[in-house]
């Protein structure tokens, strides 16, 4: 099995990935299949599996699942109602539904081999988005995933963001569920994410934030010439990763 570096307790195996790279989609569908894993955990909220499943099955066609904004806390009485625009367009969540993204690999694989998917991440409305310099994945054609994570460990930084903060505390204590009905769990995270998942999930954190009412997602087609915007490999590449 993995080295002790990925492993949360005894039945988590941690899968750190960057997003949008091809060879760590690639490291996520062979660690898939060296492996047996009776459950896989995703960083996406439960308001999503339904639609990014069915996006999905019409791989290798890129799509979007969108979540948009919830107009926030409104009671029976509003004084002054603000009328929709047709004109403003709020803001919104996305997921690729991308084949070099190692989240949709990972779900793609389960259900292939039918295995339970379980998405742990907290509803957040809107979502806070966060990025962080790191090394090119393509190092993965020479190291190891477990040598790459332990190089890369040093240099993330702890988390500032109050929203990102109850998103590991939240996804930890999810994992820390999912133990009692499963032997062996696959949690694929982000890179970033993954050493304060690690450490709120030994520590036992408890969540005090609960989850956000969200609209219903729906699903897009992506125009030909926006693919290079949504892809995180080049269309050709990606189209290269997609027939081997």
């Amino acid at each position: 099995m993995p080295h002790d570096v990925l492993r949360f307790g005894s039945r988590i195996t941690a899968l750190p990935i960057i997003h949008g790279s091809g060879d760590f989609a690639l490291e996520v569908r062979r660690m898939m299949l060296e492996h047996r894993f009776d459950c896989v955990a995703v960083p996406l909220p439960p308001s999503f599996q339904a639609d990014v499943e069915e996006a999905i099955g019409l791989l290798p066609t890129p799509t979007l699942v969108l979540q948009r904004e919830s107009s926030g806390y409104q009671s029976d009485w509003t004084p002054d109602p603000i009328e929709d625009d047709d004109d403003s367009d709020g803001g919104c969540s996305f997921v690729p539904i991308d084949p070099c993204q190692g989240v949709i690999m990972a779900l793609r694989v389960a259900m292939g081999e039918h295995i339970t998917r379980r998405f742990v991440d907290l509803e957040t409305s809107p979502f806070v988005p966060y990025s962080e310099p790191l090394p090119d994945p393509y190092a993965l054609k020479k190291v190891s995933l477990e040598r790459f994570a332990a190089a890369v460990l040093p240099t993330i930084a702890r988390p500032t963001l109050e929203q990102r903060k109850d998103r590991i505390t939240h996804m930890a204590s999810r994992l820390r569920e999912l133990e009692s009905q499963h032997e062996s769990i696959l949690f694929v995270c982000s890179i970033l994410d993954w050493p304060w998942i690690r450490e709120a999930y030994v520590e036992q954190r408890e969540c005090e934030t609960s989850d956000a009412f969200v609209p219903s997602t729906e699903s897009y087609e992506v125009e030909n010439d926006t693919l290079a915007f949504m892809l995180g490999e080049l269309p050709f590449i990606t189209g290269l990763y997609e027939k081997a």
